[in-house]
């Protein structure tokens, strides 16, 4: 069981300070590096909302120093499992003795994430589940680690230029629904009214479904790691159908699978993905939508001038309340070049492409501070950035900018 007592309040206490202490010096010393590996590894050890927050900050590689980044990637791998039988303990008060009778756990988890785990489970009448079952008192701490964690934010807060209060309050309201499985199962309805093959979504099963457990059918595929040594073909399909599933989310149906890590995507070896996880949606504005996808568009078509309007329609202006500058624009423009050249490359093959987001992001600190950011952009730029990284991953080779802006042109998104 997850421990919210005093216990659990010392060792969160604890890991923001060292944290904490860690971001506001020098990120690259070595005492401060240590001081962050411990922190990050007592994360791990609390799942709840401290790994969850941890595996967020984790996918912002260009907003983070590398050294940092580093540490904060061993929060995407899994959690320290909890045993089959407590797990078979929760199937019992949530579903009752016969209903959790029926289903046969295998005893290893497929996956031990921040909030629960997932088994493989078979029925009598030959079915075939992923159950996710969510740890026991995590609604319980949720409340508590929250108010410890707004801390933590406050370290991250000037390099990322997004105040502590207002992304403390977005993780909220995404943990909040993160842990209610009934509208997990809705969300996987939805995602199925939107995407048709190749996109593949499981759909849940309703029988063993409760507030605390998602039951599905199984839906076996690669991993990632397995994708990415697949042929250059599927790898292609794989990629395409990826940046797809993201654009129509983002764009066309303002309804965004908002946690891309790489354990939420399966590849199938017929060149279809699967998505799986939909306990994190972000459902995105249509200003911001529809202002910032044009943005990107104008900015992959070469037209710098209409960019500050569209961003300031989207909500990204300085505080003083004027747009953007075109100068200040103009780096971002040029790294989007170097990443979405017009020609036929590996996606995202330049070198060292996230310190250089880092650099651009630390030598444009003193402007950035001073400008507006919509808390829901938090979430659209998180999810953005994870799917960049599963899709260097899976290193498929095409021209990404035509690529993209046909997809966009499909949603209906043209620049001018």
């Amino acid at each position: 069981m997850i421990d919210f007592g005093f216990d659990r309040f010392w060792k969160l206490t604890t890991a923001a300070g060292r944290l904490g202490w860690a971001l506001l010096g020098d990120p690259t010393e070595q005492r401060r590096l240590k001081s962050a590996a411990r922190a990050i590894e007592s994360l791990s050890k609390l799942k709840g909302a401290p790994m969850k927050l941890g595996q967020m900050l984790s996918l912002h590689e260009g907003l983070l120093p590398p050294e940092i980044s580093g540490l904060l990637a061993g929060l995407r791998k899994d959690a320290e499992p909890i045993a089959v039988s407590e797990i078979q303990d929760i199937l019992r008060l949530e579903l009752g003795e016969e209903k959790a009778s029926q289903l046969r756990l295998e005893e290893k988890p497929i996956a031990a994430a921040s909030l629960g785990q997932v088994h493989r489970a078979s029925h009598p009448d030959g079915r075939v589940f992923a159950i996710k079952v969510q740890y026991p008192g995590i609604r319980e701490a949720l409340g508590s680690d929250l108010r410890i964690l707004r801390t933590i934010m406050t370290a991250f807060s000037p390099m990322t230029a997004v105040p502590a209060r207002k992304l403390i309050g977005e993780v909220k309201d995404r943990l909040l629904e993160e842990i209610d499985y009934v509208r997990e199962a809705s969300h996987l309805d939805q995602a199925t009214e939107m995407y048709s093959d190749p996109i593949v979504i499981p759909t849940p099963v309703r029988e063993f479904c409760t507030g605390r457990v998602l039951t599905t059918n199984f839906i076996p595929s690669m991993s990632i790691a397995e994708a990415s040594v697949s042929a250059e073909t599927l790898r292609f399909q794989w990629a395409v159908h990826l940046l797809t599933a993201i654009v129509k989310g983002a764009v066309e149906h303002k309804f965004l699978h908002a946690d891309p890590n790489a354990a939420n995507v399966g590849f199938l070896s017929d060149g279809r993905i699967v998505l799986y996880d939909f306990g994190c949606v972000k459902l995105v504005p249509e200003s911001l939508s529809d202002s910032y996808s044009k943005a990107a568009a104008e900015l992959l078509s070469g037209r710098l001038s209409p960019v500050p309007g569209l961003l300031f329609a989207a909500g990204i202006r300085y505080k003083s309340g004027e747009k953007l500058t075109e100068e200040f624009i103009q780096p971002i423009a040029r790294m989007l070049n170097q990443v979405f050249p017009d020609e036929e490359t590996v996606f995202g093959s330049i070198p060292d492409i996230y310190s250089k987001l880092w650099q651009m992001g630390t030598s444009d600190f003193l402007e950035s501070r001073n400008i507006v950011f919509p808390p829901d952009l938090i979430f659209v730029h998180r999810t953005l950035l994870g799917h960049f990284g599963n899709l260097r991953a899976l290193k498929p080779r095409g021209n990404w900018r035509q690529i993209v802006l046909g997809l966009l042109a499909d949603a209906g998104v043209r620049p001018d």
